[in-house]
Parts: C-alpha cells; sequence; structure tokens
C-alpha cells in the first residue's frame, strides 16, 4: 500500500518538470550513460530537491529516467505502445472506456521494481499495476 501510493506521488511529482539549463551532478550523468549508453542526446531537468531527470528518445520513443544526486535510479519511464501494456491492463481499458481507446502508454517503474503502467485516452488518465488493480484515475482535461 505505501509502495502505490509513492509511486502515484512519483508520478504526477515528474508529471511536468520545469525545463532549463541545470548543472547536473557528476555522479548523475555517470550513472545515466551507465545506464544508457547509447543515447547521446538528453534534456536535463531538476526533480524535487535532490534528483534529476533526464528526457530522451529511443526509437522515436520517449522516455525519461529520474537519478539522485548519489547516482540511485528512483524512477523509469519508458513510453510503450498500448498493444504491449500486459493483458490485463489492455483489457481493463476495453472493459472500462470501449468507446475511447487508448493513445498513449508509458510503463513506469520505481526503484524497488514496481511497475505500473499510465494508460491515457482522449477523456482519462488511468495508472494500473500488471494486473490491472486501478491505482489511480484522472480525467483529463
Amino acid at each position: 500500500m505505501i509502495m502505490k501510493h509513492a509511486l502515484i506521488l512519483a508520478l504526477l511529482a515528474f508529471a511536468i518538470p520545469a525545463f532549463a539549463k541545470v548543472n547536473v551532478p557528476s555522479q548523475v550523468k555517470l550513472k545515466f550513460t551507465e545506464a544508457y549508453p547509447l543515447v547521446t542526446k538528453v534534456q536535463w531537468s531538476k526533480a524535487g530537491k535532490i534528483a534529476y531527470r533526464a528526457d530522451f528518445s529511443v526509437k522515436k520513443f520517449r522516455n525519461s529516467v529520474t537519478i539522485d544526486t548519489g547516482g540511485t535510479i528512483i524512477e523509469t519511464r519508458e513510453s510503450i505502445k498500448p498493444s504491449t501494456a500486459p493483458t490485463a491492463v489492455k483489457k481493463y481499458m476495453t472493459k472500462h472506456f470501449p468507446k475511447a481507446p487508448t493513445k498513449t502508454a508509458t510503463k513506469v517503474t520505481n526503484k524497488k521494481g514496481s511497475t505500473a503502467y499510465l494508460m491515457v485516452n482522449d477523456s482519462t488518465s488511468v495508472i494500473l499495476d500488471a494486473e490491472a488493480r486501478k491505482w489511480k484515475s484522472v480525467q483529463n482535461p
């Protein structure tokens, strides 16, 4: 339960970072380079008081990783095709939103390895775990 709330807060806290020229600590950059050695174009932003977020693309999919100043990966976000989400997640979206197909999907993993799926259609954003247990649902503006 606590992990679920922590992941929801992380999803919301890092949803809209303030992009600006940021002085990223070398430990953070080193961890990013170790984790993503082939990525060369990165946009950095501050994520809270002790973390930095790297936004980048891999094969036309937008991704991000949040790393604390100690070099620990706190969260990863990977854009995925909605069709590649777990079967239970796809069934949930089809059942609850039969007339609103999922437009975008993001796989979010926290530092403890818990994974959630952010599924977005025209009207709603839904956060589900791999078994399609709903954590949060928000109406899109």
